[in-house]
């Protein structure tokens, strides 16, 4: 709400106010009436894979909204009455890569989930119908404290690498107690926006204390490029492709870095996607990297190159016979470069001598591929060493098929079979493998 707008004060009390920052701060469930989330942060040991991106949409649902500021002269026109805040959440769905999580909710005097953390797959319809009825009906009263509990609630129940939370808003808390600093036990940073000019201050030192970044939409019709910005600052970009078009996105890569990760997905029509290299293109899984996976579907292309060559890389794009140009969204993760480590006391440390994983110290690991018969909506990682894991994730339940090659066995392959859950799988392997 807008601070010309005085309602009573219905907020919780002092008392109530602690225990929900203590509740937020332990990972406790907070308020019943907040929502619950409906996925998993990442299972024990084990990290999310590399370049994901789980974000939660935050959104204003108070009465100045939808009915505008009632007790002003002239009367303050509502700020959002058609409802576009949840049409600019719904395109910043469609940006997202398959393997990101998403999650929506709404606030006013409490706060809503409406969608839980949610891993994303190509059919995505059904979660973006439940936007806009739940942004139908305004209530009144502005509690940021109530909106970044729910908040803390769905980035806790997300596996993702970078987590964001996008929060829209446009008015400031005008009931005591409703924004007393929640927003930094949160855990992720929070990029806010502001809908008109009444929450810039306070939006702008709400972004500053955790790590996010402010943007301004001075109307409604604002909101779209706002959270696009936001989304871009997270590291997700979009380029317009016209019908035969190509469009290079150059990619540094630093000596040393141990992956890359390049997705891109769009709506329709149809595209040619290659990563040129300094050693040469890739455009699917025959020419990449030992050890990369490379994903080519009807509606977008991922590689996940490990331990890249140095230097300049470019991300082509090349539309096809479409009918108009086409958004392609893009999402480039270079890993920063490591030091070697340093081997553990007793570690054998002379060429040829192997470690517990296989591989031979200062020797190319003798695992050279992975092939997964199911590639629709998976991601693969695999990690060497005593733990002798590989993970995975899937976007839904079935069997799995790996085929591992090994350089010692000369071309020879080794099958393992299993069945997969839908999400993060890690498996232990045999000591065959």
């Amino acid at each position: 709400m807008r601070t010309t707008y005085k309602e009573p004060d219905l907020s919780p009390n002092r008392s109530t106010k602690r225990r929900l920052a203590t509740g937020i701060a332990t990972g406790a469930v907070l308020l019943a009436t907040v929502g619950t989330a409906s996925a998993a942060p990442c299972a024990p040991g084990t990290t999310a894979p590399v370049g994901t991106l789980g974000v939660e949409y935050l959104l204003d649902n108070s009465s100045s909204i939808w009915e505008g500021v009632l007790d002003t002269v002239p009367k303050t026109p509502p700020s959002d009455p058609t409802g576009l805040r949840g049409a600019a959440a719904k395109q910043g769905i469609n940006q997202l890569a398959n393997g990101d999580t998403v999650s929506v909710a709404k606030f006013s005097l409490a706060a809503k989930s409406i969608v839980a953390p949610t891993l994303l797959t190509a059919d995505r319809a059904s979660l973006i119908a439940k936007i806009s009825p739940e942004l139908a009906a305004a209530d009144r009263g502005t509690d940021y404290d109530a909106a970044f509990t729910q908040a803390k609630l769905d980035i806790d129940n997300m596996c993702a690498a970078k987590k964001i939370v996008i929060f829209l808003s446009d008015g400031v808390p005008n009931s005591a107690g409703s924004d007393t600093g929640l927003h930094k036990l949160v855990g992720a940073p929070v990029y806010t926006v502001a809908l008109g000019a009444a929450p810039g201050p306070r939006l702008q030192v709400i972004a500053n204390e955790t790590t996010g970044k402010f943007f301004q939409a001075t109307t409604a019709a604002q909101i779209d490029d706002a959270f696009a910005q936001a989304l871009n600052a997270a590291g997700v970009n979009s380029k317009d492709v016209a019908p035969g078009a190509a469009v290079d996105v150059p990619i540094a890569i630093p000596a040393g870095s141990p992956s890359l990760g390049v997705s891109t997905s769009w709506p329709s029509g149809a595209f040619t996607v290659s990563l040129i290299s300094p050693a040469g293109t890739i455009d699917q899984q025959a020419n990449a990297p030992v050890n990369s996976v490379v994903q080519i579907t009807p509606t977008g292309a991922s590689f996940q190159i490990p331990n890249p060559v140095a230097g300049a890389w470019t991300l082509r794009i090349v539309g096809g016979a479409n009918p108009a140009s086409v958004k392609v969204v893009t999402r480039i993760v270079v890993a920063p470069a490591v030091a070697p480590a340093t081997p553990a006391p007793g570690t054998p440390t002379s060429p040829g001598s192997t470690t517990p994983g296989g591989g031979a110290v200062g020797k190319p690991d003798p695992l050279v591929a992975i092939k997964l018969t199911n590639l629709r909506g998976l991601k693969t990682t695999l990690t060497r060493g005593a733990a002798n894991t590989i993970s995975f994730t899937l976007s839904k339940a079935g069997p799995v098929k790996i085929a591992f090659v090994r350089a010692a066995t000369k071309g020879g392959v080794k099958i393992l079979k299993l069945q997969g859950k839908a999400g993060l799988n890690v498996v232990k392997l045999p000591a065959a493998f």
